[in-house]
């Protein structure tokens, strides 16, 4: 949502932005709404794999259109912290992979309880 946001202000001026927010907010809340309805008729017809698949064509379909549609972004440019994004990605691989392995050793330890 912040990103939207940041975007819903960089596309409309500034006695429009009420406007785009509510627009964005709309979408979203439709969006939620009909995510499930969407994700019961695609299980009641495909198996649940296709629930990921699906996202592809959609997301490549949002990619097309944000690119034709959207205004460039204006300001300054920075180059790219390769360094913190490398940093970033170790932080929560460690951080997911340790939260993994605490979960299967709860678990390993509740079953030998048992």
């Amino acid at each position: 949502m912040n990103v939207n946001t940041a975007l819903v202000r960089t596309i409309y001026p500034h006695d429009q932005l009420g406007r785009g927010v509510s627009i964005n907010a709309t979408v979203v809340a439709i969006s939620s709404v009909i995510g499930p309805t969407v994700a019961s008729g695609v299980l009641a017809i495909a198996p649940w794999p296709w629930l990921f698949a699906i996202n592809v064509p959609i997301g490549l379909a949002a990619f097309a259109i944000g690119w034709t549609s959207l205004p460039r972004t204006p300001g300054h440019r920075q180059p790219y912290d390769y360094i913190s994004a490398v940093m970033n990605a170790l932080f929560f691989g460690i951080a997911i992979v340790t939260v993994d392995g605490w979960h299967r050793a709860w678990r390993a330890s509740a079953l030998a309880h048992r």
